[in-house]
């Protein structure tokens, strides 16, 4: 399997774990090497290097992804606190992680714009905040956009 367990300070800069509390940091499990060339997931089929899933899509309607970690307990916990409990601060290590995976996987793609789905103005008015501009902004920011 491609994933670490662990802590990973060794994967994703200091700066980012420094904001962490220590379970958090001993509990999240990134995404080194993707399996499956599409999403990104594990799990891979045949030698196609894709997984069921995306395998089933055709190809030009396939969409690339990546996700930075694992989608454990503690990372839906983080992204909970961060979406409805108004984290704001959380938007920094959720961004610099996504921008250590952007420059590790997506920096000779000439990607010039960095955008973020807009939320509907109630939930707006409910959460107080965007957390998908917040964590655009922290990757616009650490890719110099």
């Amino acid at each position: 399997m491609l994933v670490l367990q662990g802590p990973i300070r060794s994967v994703y800069s200091e700066r980012v774990w420094d904001q962490l509390c220590e379970t958090c940091r001993t509990q999240i499990m990134p995404i080194l090497l993707p399996g499956c060339i599409v999403c990104g997931r594990v799990e891979k089929c045949g030698g196609l290097g894709i997984c069921f899933d995306c395998a089933r899509v055709p190809t030009k309607s396939r969409i690339y992804n990546r996700s930075v970690v694992e989608y454990t307990e503690s990372i839906r916990q983080m992204v909970h606190i961060f979406k409805y409990k108004g984290n704001v601060k959380l938007a920094e290590p959720l961004g610099s992680w996504m921008a250590e995976l952007f420059l590790r996987e997506l920096s000779n793609k000439g990607i010039s714009l960095i955008t973020f789905v807009p939320l509907a103005d109630d939930r707006l008015c409910e959460r107080g905040f965007n957390q998908a501009e917040e964590i655009a902004k922290v990757l616009a920011r650490k890719k110099g956009i």
